[in-house]
């Protein structure tokens, strides 16, 4: 027997009390002996690494070297497993190739190059699919394909004949044929079917051609049909078409002229005359009716009877005279009526009264020998001329066609206080003087004519009753006189006024300067003040609401420079609205000046050398459980972990630790780790990511478990955290976990 070799392995527990102890249980639990010989290398339990070397079962064998390529199909044990052909499954099975009548037996032998099986049976040929041996000839897994109409019903023959049958396979079984054996024929009468079975149907009557049936005109108007007795029929049972003039040949006959039957032919008729009168009788020319009348109109003259032959038509309707114009029984020449037919006489419609002849309507009595205006009534009246008064001072007579009179005096005016001079009634009293109407000026201390002269009572009246006008400045010479000066009237003139500042202050008084009022105020604004009263004269301003100083931002009694508020006043007094307290500057990561002092962080120095140790934070174990110790802060800092073993057993598990340093956005802080104090102890570990993005550095520390000298492992780390770089402030954050996963050894404990 060899000698048996047992290695622990790192953190796994001891299983080798003693060197015997270990070599037993190898020898027990993990060697075998195989028929080829040879050695098996078995894992131990629980970590620990075992060599063990067993001699041959079998020394005096033959060995079997197994085939590098493996087990092939060949009949050899080729893989020296004591089986043959392992994994070629059926080799010397019974098999089939070839499907329907290409069906063939066989056996599964292995292939010539021993990689795979296959059955040495060849398939038959294929031939013709036959009908109806139920067996697939062609070899295509379908049986009597091609013939897909065998068993369907069929019929033979036609007509009366026709026989029913099925289909069947034909004597060569290579295509089908119907069994039906159709009928002999008979006598075709007119039924509808083929009774002589010749592939026609009622030949012999004509059906369906035309037919004409028993009336008097020649026209096919139906058709031949069976009459349900074997014999035939016409369908035309119209009656007799009658051979009418211009309607072409109804009555189908060629032999009869065209209207031969037209019961028109031969009637009275009236031609195309404007009478009524049937004076000719009607015949077909040409395919038309036409009347023989060729006589002249018949007109109904007054009181000869019904000439026109037109009982609608009134007694003379066509008398020449009807209509024509008429003079009645009076004075005058003129005809005023026109002829109408009475009671079989001429009568006038004229039964106006004499019509006179007034100057300048022409010849009104239609009488060519009378003189114009020779009845006019108004000629030699008494009449007034073309002046403006109503006084009749001449007579009127017709010349040129116009009355015209013969008073050519001058108007008669109509003054006040006279009577009625233009002998008008409905005129007033002075109408006509030229005094009334004239402006004038009334009994005020202006000289403003602002009246009119009246006639009133027979006298001459002013109807200005006004007040004096004043002289106001800048709307003229409102009081007419040229010698007073502009407003020297105008009572605003001399009354205190504000000129044009913004304060309301009264410090000049209205003149009138080139026709507007101006004020002598030119003093500059007074401005409304906080606690000075009503410096602007203006009771609805508040006090100060012209103070510049009003509504500027301003920082409060508080210990920051912020501007938090804005400058009021208050009871006459400026006071600041910042009443928030004091703004403390922060280490917040932002890089803002919280205090409004213009520096950004400051008092948190990131770099501040301190020295070690700096903190304890905390115990933790480094072989049991998960604890994490936390810490957080902003500047540099050492932190001393205390890492002890709280498993103690024999052979117990190494200590570790992991530690992890988050650097925010703005600061880069790098990581150191040893084991011992301040003043010594194993080489640093250390992480030194670089960035002001945000990061993460960290380190890994591990210290074996000396479980042979059987005493506490307990051990320390110093823990440095150092500023690289920032550009602002901002908490780092270290994590500290206890008893990690940790290759490689950095303490020696």
């Amino acid at each position: 027997m060899s000698a048996v070799i047992c290695r622990l392995a790192p953190r796994a527990p001891a299983v080798c009390l003693s060197l015997v102890l270990v070599a037993a249980a190898a020898l027990a639990g993990c060697a075998s002996s195989t028929p080829g010989g040879g050695h098996v290398d078995a894992a131990p339990p629980d970590g620990a690494v075992v060599d063990a070397q067993v001699p041959d079962a079998t020394p005096d064998a033959e060995p079997c070297i197994p085939d590098p390529d493996g087990e092939t199909c060949n009949g050899n044990d080729d893989d020296c497993d004591n089986r043959i052909d392992e994994g070629y499954v059926g080799v010397g099975d019974a098999c089939e190739v070839g499907i329907g009548s290409c069906l063939r037996a066989g056996t599964t032998i292995c292939t010539t190059d021993g990689t795979d099986t296959v059955c040495d049976a060849v398939p038959g040929t294929p031939t013709d699919e036959l009908c109806g041996t139920s067996m697939d000839e062609d070899c295509d897994t379908f049986v009597d394909e091609g013939f897909p109409d065998l068993g369907m019903i069929c019929t033979a023959g036609g007509g009366a004949c026709v026989a029913s049958g099925v289909i069947v396979c034909s004597a060569d079984r290579l295509s089908t044929e119907c069994n039906a054996m159709p009928g002999t024929g008979g006598v075709e009468t007119c039924n509808g079917v083929d009774d002589d079975c010749d592939g026609s149907v009622d030949e012999d009557f004509q059906i369906n051609q035309p037919c004409d049936g028993s009336d008097g005109d020649l026209c096919n108007e139906g058709v031949w049909v069976c009459d349900g007795a074997g014999g035939r029929m016409c369908t035309d049972t119209t009656g007799t078409t009658v051979d009418l003039c211009g309607g072409g040949d109804e009555d189908c006959d060629p032999a009869s002229p065209d209207g031969s039957e037209d019961p028109a032919i031969g009637t009275l008729c009236d031609g195309p005359d404007s009478d009524l009168c049937e004076e000719g009788v009607r015949s077909c020319s040409n395919g038309s009716l036409v009347c023989s009348d060729n006589t002249s109109s018949t007109v109904d003259l007054c009181g000869n009877g019904d000439e026109d032959c037109d009982p609608a038509s009134p007694d003379g309707s066509e008398d020449p005279q009807v209509g024509a114009l008429c003079d009645g029984p009076d004075s005058d020449l003129c005809e005023e009526g026109v002829k109408s037919c009475s009671n079989g006489s001429l009568v006038c419609s004229d039964n106006t009264s004499s019509t006179v002849d007034l100057c300048g309507n022409g010849d009104e009595d239609c009488d060519p020998a009378s003189p114009d205006g020779s009845e006019d009534p108004a000629v030699g009246s008494l009449c007034d001329g073309e002046d403006s008064d109503l006084c009749e001072e001449g007579v009127r007579s017709c010349a040129g066609g116009s009355l015209v009179c013969s008073d050519h005096t001058s108007s008669t005016l109509d003054l006040c206080g006279n009577g009625d001079e233009d002998c008008d009634p409905s005129s007033a009293d002075g109408s006509e003087d030229p005094a009334v109407g004239v402006a004038c000026d009334g009994e005020d201390s202006d000289l403003c004519a602002e009246g009119v002269r009246q006639c009133s009572g027979g006298a001459l009246t002013c109807s200005d009753h006004t007040s004096s006008t004043l002289d106001l400045c800048g709307n003229g010479d409102e009081d007419c006189d040229p010698a007073s000066a502009d407003g020297s009237e105008d009572p605003l003139v001399g009354v205190g006024c504000d000129g044009e500042d913004s304060d309301l202050c009264v410090e000049g008084t209205r003149q009138c300067t080139n026709g507007a009022l101006s004020c002598s105020d030119h003093t500059s604004s007074t401005l409304d003040l906080c606690g000075n009263g009503d410096e602007d004269c203006d009771p609805a301003s508040p006090d100060g609401s012209e103070d510049a100083r009003v509504g500027v931002a301003c920082d409060g009694n508080d210990g920051d420079v912020c501007v938090e508020g804005t400058n009021q006043c208050t009871a006459g007094a400026l006071t600041c609205s910042d009443t928030t307290g004091t703004t403390f500057e922060t280490c917040s990561g932002n890089a803002a000046d919280e205090d409004c002092d213009g520096l950004v962080d400051e008092g948190f120095n990131r770099n501040d050398n301190p020295a070690c140790p700096t903190y304890t934070l905390g115990t933790i174990s480094g072989d049991t459980g998960a604890q994490v110790l936390t810490d957080t802060w902003y500047d540099e800092e050492f932190d001393v972990v205390h890492v002890t073993e709280n498993d103690s057993s024999f052979g117990g598990v190494y200590l570790s630790a992991t530690i992890s340093l988050y650097s925010p956005p703005g600061v880069d802080f790098d990581l150191y780790v040893r084991c011992g104090n301040c003043s010594g102890g194993s080489a640093w570990q250390s992480s030194t990511t670089h960035g002001l993005t945000g990061h993460t550095d960290t380190v890994y520390i591990r210290g074996d478990d000396d479980w042979l000298s059987g005493e506490t492992d307990d051990f320390d780390m110093i823990i440095e955290v150092r500023h690289y770089s920032s550009n602002r402030c901002a908490y780092w954050n270290l994590t500290v976990t206890g008893n990690t996963s940790v290759s490689n050894v950095t303490c020696d404990i």
